[in-house]
């Protein structure tokens, strides 16, 4: 049978001079404070539910969140912040375990894609230490400097290629090939030296019946 405790007009207390419990052998426990609960240690609020059911922590040493199911983070009115207050912390992803680490959705998992990801930091290294790299863009894109050189580089060699298909080849030997090439235009605003330390430099000697126009 319940046993119903009642303080009408004041508070109940229930102190314990060692390690206490409560404990139901069938059915929930629930704690409920009519403008909030909280939740101490020695004197000290760790979880608190305001009059607003807004759930704070304050005091905490560490909190570590493991589950053996999903866990989510959701917010209905507002942002989700990870790491918004000013203090010089890292914030690690994944850095355990062999998974898949996904943001964001461009279809299907999502009643719409995401709008934007944006990272922004001083520096920003991307490893992919044993795989590739695939960066595709559904539009015009770029890859700009405000200071200092870009640099491309390959181990054996690089492609630049347009609609799948490669225009400019650069070798494990560094030879340059122009490949699938409509026109090539060279135009400069100073000299231009067209030079080899070790070879013979050839214009029209393909078997191409072409004119040559200099000048």
């Amino acid at each position: 049978c319940a046993l119903p405790i009642y303080a009408t007009t004041g508070g109940i207390s229930l102190d314990g001079g060692a390690a206490s419990n409560f404990t139901t052998s069938s059915g929930a426990l629930t704690l409920e404070g009519k403008t909030g609960v909280n939740i101490n240690e020695d004197g000290q609020t760790i979880i608190g539910i305001s009059d607003t059911r807004g759930i704070s922590t304050t005091n905490t040493s560490t909190i570590d969140l493991d589950c053996s199911s999903t866990l989510n983070l959701n917010s209905t009115g507002g942002a989700i912040s990870i790491g918004n207050d000013d203090n010089d912390q890292n914030i690690n992803i994944g850095t355990d375990g062999q998974r898949t680490i996904a943001i964001g959705t461009s279809s299907g998992t999502g009643l719409v894609p995401s709008t934007a990801i944006n990272l922004n930091a001083v520096t920003l290294t991307l490893d992919a230490t044993t795989g590739g790299i695939s960066l595709d863009g559904g539009a015009a894109s770029n890859f700009t400097t405000s200071s200092g050189a870009l640099t491309l580089e390959g181990k054996t060699g690089v492609n630049i290629n347009e609609d799948g298909q490669t225009i400019i080849g650069i070798s494990d030997t560094r030879g340059i090939s122009t490949t699938n090439t409509n026109t090539i235009d060279l135009d400069c605003s100073s000299t231009l030296n067209l030079n080899s330390t070790g070879g013979a430099i050839s214009i029209g000697n393909d078997d191409n019946d072409q004119n040559i126009n200099i000048g």
